[in-house]
């Protein structure tokens, strides 16, 4: 996955995968109806993580970074649970990529100021 600009993309993309989980988790919950109640819980869960990586999209672009990466771990854990688990291991690059970027923020000084020291004295020559 590339850096930050196409973080979104990767959001987007990461979207598209949860609505087709959800449409699998729903195909499976109706026809094995005995265990079919686990699938529409998956797919309920799915839609879920739609819509919080909708939010986790807009946190983004706002520049609210450490928010963004405190709501993106429980989605990486529930799309491992309720997805595949190659589904989870792609939100947990997300989710590394935005732990990354909160780090790099602490470890980056803002740019400080010079100290402005008055010139030397030098004394006169007395004649």
């Amino acid at each position: 996955m590339k850096k930050a600009k196409n973080f979104e993309d990767g959001v987007e993309f990461a979207i598209v995968v949860a609505l087709a989980l959800v449409g699998v988790n729903m195909v499976w919950g109706i026809l094995l109806l005995p265990w079919g109640v686990l699938g529409m819980i998956f797919a309920a869960l799915n839609l879920f993580n739609v819509f919080m990586l909708q939010r986790i999209k807009s946190l983004y672009r706002e520049r609210r970074y450490e928010e963004s990466a405190s709501k993106m771990l429980p989605i990486t854990i529930i799309g491992a649970i309720s997805g595949f688990v190659f589904y989870g291991y792609y939100l947990y690059t997300l989710y590394s990529y935005l732990d990354d970027i909160v780090m790099k923020k602490y470890l980056i000084r803002s740019k400080e100021e010079p100290i402005h020291f008055p010139p030397p004295y030098i004394p006169k020559k007395r004649d």
